[in-house]
């Protein structure tokens, strides 16, 4: 058996184009690179939202209330998606006096600031009501309602009594 060995003499030459691409095949390369970017995007929008969505990972939801009160009472006036109440925390800020509830659950209530489940669904649902406490008295009020698993504000009205 012969092993044939390279022979000394000229080294080899690396390759080398003796002219650049032409303009139209540059584009054609850029197009089909922008092509590539666009489908990893495009695919990246459907799929991901999906696995999300079946990975178990939670989101917050956007809760819109009633921007004016009446009778005490804050009314929730929409819920983008229904969550469970104790997945909420709700507090409302008067500047001299701050309440808190730690997890909504129906007529829970901490220091007269008060939480009710009108449809007893124990989900946040469009109107709920926050029972503003007569003690409060006059000012201006901010009452916040924030999503447990990483403390975002998904829910804010600010007024005047």
């Amino acid at each position: 058996m012969r092993v044939f060995q390279k022979t000394k003499g000229s080294p080899e030459k690396p390759f080398r184009r003796n002219q650049p691409p032409s303009s139209h095949a540059t584009k054609a390369m850029v197009l089909v690179g922008l092509g590539a970017v666009l489908l990893g995007v495009i695919l990246g929008l459907l799929f991901v939202p999906r696995f999300l969505h079946y990975s178990g990972v939670e989101f917050a939801t956007k809760v819109d209330l009633d921007p004016k009160p009446e009778a005490g009472a804050v009314r929730v006036k929409a819920v983008e998606v229904e969550k469970p109440l104790v997945k909420f925390n709700a507090t409302l800020e008067n500047g001299t006096h701050t309440w808190m509830i730690d997890s909504l659950a129906d007529n829970r209530s901490f220091d007269g600031f008060r939480f009710v489940d009108r449809d007893q669904t124990d989900s946040l649902t469009k109107g709920d009501e926050f029972i503003i406490p007569p003690s409060a008295g006059r000012g201006h009020y901010l009452l916040r309602i924030r999503w447990k698993a990483d403390s975002s504000v998904v829910g804010y009205q600010n007024w005047t009594q």
